[in-house]
């Protein structure tokens, strides 16, 4: 199953996938602020969500940040959108950075 990484530079981008594809999406995050990434918007069925982990940069220094890695599985044809917010979770409706991607997945 081929693998597509984007990150933060693909935001309003379109993605064309095909089904079985899997979509990874790195994102600059530092959990110690209390902001953190989230899904608003998950494309489905377009997507399946498969996981999300937090790597840290490998930066010994308390509070050192890292990327939020979601992993995506290309499911069904169609077309939808992919939006993440970076928020505190205290502050739902006050999101601090926004990422969207159109999502094309085809046969």
């Amino acid at each position: 199953m081929p693998a597509t990484t984007v990150s933060e530079a693909q935001s309003g981008s379109v993605l064309k996938l095909k089904r079985g594809d899997e979509l990874i999406v790195s994102l600059a995050e530092n959990p110690t602020t209390g902001f953190r990434w989230a899904v608003e918007a998950n494309a489905a069925p377009c997507l399946s969500a498969a996981s999300s982990e937090f790597q840290p940069s490998g930066a010994s220094a308390a509070g050192a940040g890292g990327h939020r890695v979601f992993r995506f599985l290309a499911a069904s044809p169609g077309k939808s959108q992919l939006r993440l917010v970076l928020r505190q979770e205290w502050q739902p409706n006050a999101p601090a950075s926004r990422f969207d991607l159109s999502i094309h997945v085809a046969d």
